[in-house]
Order: C-alpha cells, then sequence, then structure tokens
C-alpha cells in the first residue's frame, strides 16, 4: 500500500502510537479508514469520536473533532 499521509493533528496522533499500520490495528481499522477520517471524507460515529478524543488526550495532542 503507498503512503497515504496525515494532516496534522492527524499525523501526530497516529505517530504516538507507532504509526499508521500499528495505531489502525489498535482501533481495529483499516490504515485507509484512518486516512478517510483524517481528510473528513467519512463521519466518525460518536463511539470512535470519544475514543480518538481519549487516545489524543492521553498523549496530549489536541484533536478538535467537536464538528465531525
Amino acid at each position: 500500500m503507498p503512503s497515504l499521509s496525515l494532516p496534522s493533528p492527524w499525523s501526530d496522533l497516529v505517530e504516538a502510537y507507532g504509526g499508521k499500520k500499528s495505531f489502525a490495528k489498535m482501533i481495529e481499522v483499516n490504515e485507509s479508514t484512518v486516512y478517510r477520517w483524517a481528510h473528513r471524507r467519512t463521519r466518525l460515529s460518536k463511539i470512535i469520536r470519544r475514543e480518538l478524543i481519549r487516545l489524543a488526550e492521553e498523549k496530549g495532542i489536541e484533536l478538535n473533532l467537536a464538528n465531525r
């Protein structure tokens, strides 16, 4: 799979958890799903939004998903 770049702060979040592959595996989604979320091509469910915010806060990263 070609490398998919992510905008900040998504790139910071993903790197804080070991990169795209390990982050996607940890939250049990495909790498391309993370890419679609980061680029606003797919809407986030309330459950995954809360989990992403929790993971970001755990690493001290501000991930504003309020309007998602």
